[in-house]
């Protein structure tokens, strides 16, 4: 195996076994988050705050995968 090769396996079985050890949401009720996909877990987090937003009565809107932030926060078409 090369060296980078070898840096490379190693560098990933570290990270791996930091992510085990690291394991936040083993015990909690929430513990299905860690295993889905980023931009899940980002819809996730817009779907919760747009829930908050709601039960506060404050009028929001967010969706992430239709908005992105120019200037004053104008919508993309």
């Amino acid at each position: 195996m090369s060296q980078i090769s070898s840096l490379l396996c190693k560098t990933v079985t570290t990270q791996k076994e930091k992510e085990v050890r690291q394991d936040i949401w083993e015990h909690s009720q929430w513990k299905d988050i860690a295993t889905l996909e980023s931009n899940n877990v980002g819809e996730v987090g817009e779907q919760f705050l747009l829930g908050l937003c709601k039960l506060s009565g404050i009028e929001a809107e967010i969706d992430g995968t239709t908005t992105k932030k120019i200037g004053d926060g104008e919508k993309l078409k």
